[in-house]
């Protein structure tokens, strides 16, 4: 697993009820990694991208660290993501396809067809 698998809920620094929003920060940004760390390990992808962790910033906002990949997994996870993207083109508000979105970029490395390339925004 990666780096995050032994990073501890944490409760706010110094134990005391300083900053009680660090650890509900640190509690938001472990859970969002592990649902990354399951669809990637749906994915067989898991492994490829060791560094994920969950981190919280100087600003005390919840973060997730992807980490440095190979290019061969960032492939791999871009035409994943494109697949999806394909049977689920409506994410948080995006518009539908053909509806003011930029025409689809295609991954390097990775076949050119529209399975396998990202959309960018407008």
């Amino acid at each position: 697993m990666g780096e995050s698998a032994a990073v501890p809920l944490v409760e706010p620094a110094g134990g005391g009820d300083d900053e009680p929003f660090l650890g509900v920060a640190w509690a938001e940004a472990i859970e969002a990694t592990e649902l990354l760390r399951s669809a990637l390990a749906a994915l067989g992808l898991a492994e490829e991208i060791p560094r994920l962790r969950a981190d919280v910033n100087v600003y005390g906002r919840p973060m997730v660290t992807v980490g440095r990949i190979s290019p061969t997994a960032a492939r791999r996870l871009a035409a994943a993501l494109s697949r999806a993207a394909q049977h689920q083109p409506r994410i948080y508000g995006q518009a539908q396809a053909g509806q003011g979105q930029a025409p689809p970029v295609p991954v390097p490395g990775v076949a050119a067809s529209p399975a396998d390339s990202i959309r960018l925004p407008a």
